[in-house]
């Protein structure tokens, strides 16, 4: 029997191509392009387009990145990027600009695209199992997708640079565990589990133990040796923990934080 596309795919593939060949060029025209000598610098070391948009947010937690092969590509960061380590900051910036270099946000609405027309085209009823089924490649994509993006700014990035970024990874696991301590609700429980099944399952980012295993092993191949933490680099992970905290809480949160500590140590 054949079977005619309904209108929701016709729409789903419209609405979705229109968006990301649309989303940057409006966010390029609306907000101004950030002048940032080091990210251009980056851009042009990475083949990107000269017309690459450089954008700042007080809303992000740390950076990101959007676009096509065919538009104008943005990569964004926070207010707060530039106070981490550089090592940090050239990490991140490589990872987005690996996106960027992969064309995910394209490639991924292809995928989608199609899948939602396969299943609209065998089945007359958009049924939970084809949404669960949807869920499913959506996150197996964004996983595979992250962890190129990984591998790409592993690839590009210094010694020191690796190093950087394994005390940020560090300090990330540490903020998150102090971060769950102080969720005594059963709500705030619900929203952290909600937060982590987004963050690590459906948009497919890593675990920080898994990040520092390959960087650890990265780190291996080129021949450097991870020793354990001097007193210094100690206090480099607590003030990037710290920030971290600051960013993600705010300054209220982690004063909760702290109470808690205190009077755990009393």
């Amino acid at each position: 029997m054949i079977y005619s596309i309904p209108a929701v795919s016709i729409f789903y593939a419209g609405f979705n191509y229109g968006s990301i060949f649309k989303a940057p060029d409006l966010l390029a025209s609306f907000l101004p392009n950030k002048e940032d000598e080091k990210i251009s610098k980056l851009i042009a070391e990475h083949g990107l387009p000269d017309h690459t948009h450089i954008l700042e947010f007080d809303t992000l937690s740390l950076a990101g990145a959007m676009g096509t092969c065919l538009k104008t590509p943005v990569i964004a960061f926070s207010n707060h990027f530039k106070k981490f380590e550089e090592g940090t900051q050239n990490f991140v910036l490589l990872h987005e600009i690996g996106h960027l270099k992969h064309e995910d946000l394209l490639t991924g609405t292809t995928v989608m695209t199609a899948a939602v027309c396969a299943f609209d085209v065998y089945s007359s009823v958009f049924s939970l199992k084809a949404l669960g089924t949807l869920t499913a490649l959506s996150a197996i994509f964004a996983t595979i997708a992250e962890r190129r993006a990984d591998s790409y700014a592993r690839s590009h990035v210094s010694n020191d640079d690796l190093v950087s970024a394994r005390r940020f990874f560090i300090a990330r696991d540490q903020a998150k565990g102090e971060m769950h301590q102080k969720e005594t609700s059963l709500s705030d429980r619900v929203l952290s589990s909600l937060s982590w099944f987004h963050y690590h399952i459906l948009t497919g980012h890593p675990l920080n133990q898994t990040r520092l295993s390959y960087i650890d092993s990265e780190l291996a191949s080129r021949g450097v040796l991870v020793a354990d933490p001097t007193d210094q680099e100690l206090e480099k992970v607590e003030y990037t923990k710290n920030l971290i905290l600051q960013t993600e809480i705010g300054n209220e949160e982690m004063k909760v934080i702290e109470d808690q500590k205190a009077a755990a140590a009393a």
